[in-house]
């Protein structure tokens, strides 16, 4: 490419005398200098697009090493994270157990508090009779 970006057809030959000859006098009546300048853009043309396909292979190259790389990626992600969601599963699972068995004893505490109002309820009430007959019977002797 970069012998062609520097054409100059002064110093070309053909391998064929005959064949020079006639390559010359066709080269002659279009332009020495013209001919070079289609050579040399001809070449930027080539190394242009050589470039370009060169760039695009790179991009490509590079897809695909990030694909496979994304691929290893989640396979050991899937490998380390599979025995985790399992722990985490298991969790949920006694959590919700826990979370069950706490609902239970709440309900429990609440009979409990329950009956304990109950009983003070109970346990109150002969001595607010008691209280309230001898309120009663002190209004009577004033």
């Amino acid at each position: 490419m970069n012998a062609l970006s520097k054409f100059d057809v002064a110093d070309a030959h053909c391998y064929d005398p005959n064949e020079e000859a006639k390559l010359r006098r066709v080269i002659t009546a279009v332009g020495e200098d013209q001919f070079n300048d289609r050579v040399r853009a001809l070449a930027r043309k080539c190394k242009s697009r050589h470039v370009k396909r060169m760039r695009l292979s790179a991009a490509a190259r590079q897809a695909k090493e990030h694909e496979r790389m994304r691929t290893m990626f989640d396979e050991l992600m899937q490998q380390r994270l599979a025995p985790m969601v399992e722990g985490v599963n298991d969790l949920k699972l006694t959590l919700g157990q826990t979370m069950s068995e706490v609902v239970k004893l709440k309900a429990q505490v609440l009979e409990l508090k329950q009956e304990q109002r109950s009983m003070k309820s109970d346990m109150l009430r002969p001595m607010r009779d008691d209280l309230a007959r001898m309120k009663a019977d002190l209004k009577k002797v004033e």
